[in-house]
């Protein structure tokens, strides 16, 4: 059986939710999600790396590095923290932009240029709450949900030395500390599968960072990275180096940001 995978240019990037959000489509199911046993090629190639700067987003400094041993701040208003915006930056700079309002086809969350498309959110007790107007299908909350194609530890796992990632999505709410379990996502009811899911797995680092990690079947908990694809579509996954190497994009980091003035 053959997939194709179709590629976003970058020069795109501004109008990409656009025609998601008049469409609530984007291409067929890119390289990472063709077959859960591997069998598709990986992408030949990122356009992350093809775009003239003149046609490349204005990239947006990073606030400092990360951290290995990132520091959680305290909440506010006990338990919950008002995020607004998700920046999305790429770790080398190449573009910067939003987490969407609006999700692809599959169900995916996807990155924007426009911040007046931008989710807005607040954090709560590790979960990314939508604010009402981001609510459709269903769903309240910005979760994770397992990738179809996996190598070892296997699935429902990530590792630093593996490519695991799982796709940005609603999901229902799962409990802190718990691994994936079966339950809905947007992913799954767009695409008919029934891949686990995790939601409480979000946290701050400093500069208003959001951090993400995953617990895996054994109940280890894993630090995990965003990543972007060449569709951008949003990720995570514990080694977002092989993530990229197999699939293309780039590593990327995401700071909460105050929605634009109205």
């Amino acid at each position: 059986m053959k997939y194709t995978t179709l590629f976003v240019p970058l020069a795109a990037f501004a109008g990409i939710v656009t025609a998601a959000a008049a469409t609530n489509t984007t291409s067929d199911y890119p390289s990472d999600s063709a077959d859960r046993h591997g069998k598709d090629t990986p992408s030949p190639s990122s356009p992350f790396d093809s775009v003239p700067p003149s046609s490349a987003p204005t990239p947006t400094s990073v606030p400092g590095p990360a951290s290995r041993h990132m520091r959680r701040i305290p909440y506010e208003e006990g338990n919950q923290f008002q995020c607004g915006m998700l920046r999305v930056q790429a770790e080398d700079n190449a573009f910067s932009g939003y987490i969407a309002g609006m999700r692809d086809r599959d169900g995916r969350y996807i990155v924007t240029k426009d911040a007046s498309r931008a989710a807005q959110v607040k954090l709560v007790e590790s979960e990314l709450l939508l604010e009402p107007r981001d609510q459709s299908m269903g769903y309240a909350r910005i979760g994770a949900t397992f990738g179809l194609l996996y190598e070892q530890p296997g699935d429902n796992n990530m590792e630093g030395n593996s490519f695991n990632y799982a796709y940005i999505s609603g999901t229902d709410r799962t409990a802190v500390g718990s691994p994936a379990s079966m339950g809905r996502s947007s992913f799954n009811d767009a695409t008919s599968s029934r891949q686990r899911i995790e939601s409480s797995i979000f946290y701050f680092g400093e500069n208003k960072e959001v951090r993400a990690q995953w617990v895996n079947t054994n109940r280890a908990i894993k630090p995990v990275t965003f990543a972007v694809n060449p569709s951008f579509q949003l990720v995570i996954s514990g080694n977002p180096g092989a993530y990229v190497s197999k699939f293309g994009g780039k590593a990327a980091r995401i700071f909460c940001t105050p929605p634009p003035a109205r």
